[in-house]
């Protein structure tokens, strides 16, 4: 039993640890590439495409069956089973693409853009290119082989931040940010299936099928709600505020959404894969699930509130000061995104335990509060859509309770694994105003921003140290486990 808790630890430690490094890696490829082509194109030429993917996102969802997700859940599976899955996935994805030539026009007529309707058409060949490679990223995600995904996702981001500052400087606009996309779903692809060397077969079993989709179904629910729900204040912000405004909306998303992102993708399905393996031993599972939310939020919150602060001084490097209005947005989002950071956990318990309609009522729940919110709220612009999101992320830790109950455990056990971040956080702000703002005033922003973040980690890792210690080592003791071989 020891020997295998270590393995399973080990395991959890080097998926997340290669999660989380690629994630950081991929998120600083597509950072530094966002922050050279918002000096080339406009904040319209980025709402259009904003407008365009919200579309294709949702067509896409129609599409995820959640077979992957079953392949990972299910302890054992065969030839059979994947070739089923395969099949049913470049089935729906062909369908999917026909959805998309449809609705292309509507959606243009909704956002009041003609040019949406080309987009949409375009990047709906995604759908049967990715769908190749659908059972090949579900078989290295049940195997934890992280560090091989951390290397297919690296590369093809890098390429498609290439494709796009090319196309951009030989005048395509908005096409260059299409151009890339494509190119790193095509070379994506390529890399699963060479990396994991699997070739479906020719059969197709309807019993298999009708297996997959039975634990699936939940999960295709719970993610298509997710997506609307994460996705209200794009469609909103872009039809009752114009291309203009959502593109200023999008760029006050995109790091929080980057840091969110880098959880999600990095951390959740490693700890659904893990959470999977002892899903009939709710001591372990919460043990895991409760370390996870602390080691996440450590992680998450103090970058978040440090970007909080240095909102304005972050939009005018980064990206130059005529996206300033993405400022006051960004600084609510930021919050809401370090919330997110372990909701998110919460789902992957949920689907670990056979659960995955817990997260489907959820979704049906929330949905129409986050409506009635981001169309209330929109009277104030991108600055009150932001407020509309960052309260349904408040009202999101309801989920956080129903599973500490899932596991026969207290909710403030919960609450407890996110003190040392949460304190630690206010730690960094309050230093932050101090020295910057009232002991050392600094007129250069550049300097003003580097001496930020500077003293805003000193401060949170002395905080950690003097009143948090053994939390702070243990979280780096996981870190460096993870680097092992």
């Amino acid at each position: 039993m020891n020997a295998n808790k270590h393995n399973l630890k080990q395991q959890a430690s080097n998926g997340a640890f290669w999660g989380l490094s690629g994630n950081l890696t991929v998120s600083a490829i597509s950072f530094v590439g966002t922050a050279i082509l918002a000096r080339i194109l406009s904040p319209k030429d980025f709402g259009l495409l904003g407008m365009a993917t919200l579309i294709t996102g949702i067509v896409q969802l129609f599409g995820n069956l959640g077979l992957g997700a079953a392949l990972v859940y299910k302890k054992d599976v065969d030839d059979e089973y994947l070739s089923t899955a395969f099949w049913s996935s470049l089935l729906v994805s062909a369908g999917l693409v026909l959805v998309s030539i449809a609705v292309a026009p509507l959606a243009a007529i909704f956002f009041n853009e003609p040019t949406v309707k080309w987009i949409i058409i375009v990047l709906s060949a995604n759908f049967i290119i990715s769908s190749l490679s659908s059972v090949q990223r579900a078989l290295l995600h049940k195997d934890v082989k992280i560090k091989r995904m951390v290397f297919i996702e690296i590369v093809s981001r890098f390429l498609r931040v290439i494709f796009m500052l090319v196309c951009a400087l030989t005048g395509l606009g908005f096409w260059s940010i299409v151009i890339g996309i494509i190119a790193e779903c095509i070379l994506k692809t390529i890399l699963y299936v060479l990396t994991t060397q699997w070739i479906p077969t020719f059969q197709f079993h309807k019993m298999r099928f009708n297996e997959l989709f039975h634990y699936g179904k939940n999960i295709y629910g719970q993610e298509f709600l997710n997506y609307l729900n994460r996705s209200m204040d794009f469609i909103i912000t872009g039809r009752v505020l114009g291309a203009k405004l959502l593109g200023f909306y999008q760029f006050s998303y995109n790091l929080p959404y980057l840091v969110k992102s880098y959880i999600q993708d990095g951390i959740s399905p490693v700890a659904f894969s893990i959470f999977s393996k002892v899903q009939d031993d709710n001591k372990r599972l919460a043990g895991g699930f409760l370390n996870a939310v602390k080691y996440v939020s450590i992680i998450t919150f103090p970058v978040m509130s440090g970007l909080a602060f240095c909102a304005e001084d972050f939009i005018s490097v980064a990206y130059g000061s005529k996206w300033l209005p993405a400022a006051e947005p960004l600084k609510l989002l930021c919050f809401g995104s370090a919330l997110a950071s372990v909701h998110c956990l919460v789902y992957s318990l949920f689907n670990a335990k056979g659960r995955p309609d817990i997260g489907l009522k959820w979704g049906l729940l929330i949905l129409p509060t986050t409506i009635i919110s981001v169309v209330l709220f929109s009277r104030w612009g991108i600055i009150g859509v932001a407020w509309a999101m960052f309260c349904m992320e408040v009202l999101t830790i309801a989920v956080a309770y129903i599973a500490t109950k899932l596991l026969n455990t207290s909710f403030k056990s919960y609450f407890k694994a996110l003190l040392p971040a949460i304190y630690g956080s206010l730690a960094i702000i309050i230093a932050l105003y101090f020295i910057t703002h009232k002991i050392l005033v600094i007129p250069n922003i550049y300097f003003r921003f580097a001496s930020n973040i500077l003293l805003g980690a000193i401060t949170y890792v002395v905080f950690l140290f003097i009143f948090y210690r053994k939390d702070l080592i243990n979280t780096l003791d996981f870190i460096s486990l993870g680097m092992r071989k």
